[in-house]
């Protein structure tokens, strides 16, 4: 049976040091499978990811609770039947091969890229309840610096599925 993309969960951990480990540039969530893929866009109100915070964003529909408290985002236009809801996108989650973040490569006037360093990240790709599926970054507890000199992409892993 077909479980068509209805929500995107993500949890991101920017790492706490250096100083300068977060970023102003623009982060993207990536899905590709057999089925198609999209790129979706954390921008949000507050589009900066800074060093040492944990931010929650939430695109369509989210049907686990628990997630939608605190300071969940939402980015721009990714509600429900917005431009950036995953559900306008046919994609089956059972279809999906990969998942990643992308990080903008963009160089200021001094030729410079504002690098980010990931520390860890969790994406949660729901269907219809009670269909899922759990990708993970998770190091080591190393992180991982997203720049110009050092690749902009990094692909996630599927958790065990139960």
């Amino acid at each position: 049976m077909t479980q068509l993309l209805q929500g995107i969960a993500v949890t991101l951990t920017t790492a706490t040091a250096p100083a300068d480990a977060g970023t102003g540039n623009e982060l993207y969530i990536g899905i590709v499978g057999t089925g198609g893929g999209r790129e979706f866009p954390l921008d949000s109100p507050s589009d900066d990811f800074n060093t040492g915070e944990v931010e929650k964003f939430a695109l369509g529909v989210i049907w686990e609770g628990g997630f939608l408290t605190g300071s969940t985002k939402f980015p721009n236009l990714s509600e429900p039947g917005q431009f950036n809801d995953p559900a306008l996108i046919p994609l089956d989650i059972d279809l999906v091969n990969f998942v990643y973040l992308r990080k903008q490569g963009d160089i200021d006037q001094d030729n410079v890229d504002d690098a980010y360093r990931l520390k860890a990240l969790r994406v949660v790709l729901y269907g219809e309840s009670p269909s899922k599926r759990t990708f993970q970054f998770d190091n080591g507890g190393h992180s991982l610096w997203l720049a110009t000199e050092n690749g902009h992409v990094a692909y996630l892993k599927e958790e065990d599925k139960d």
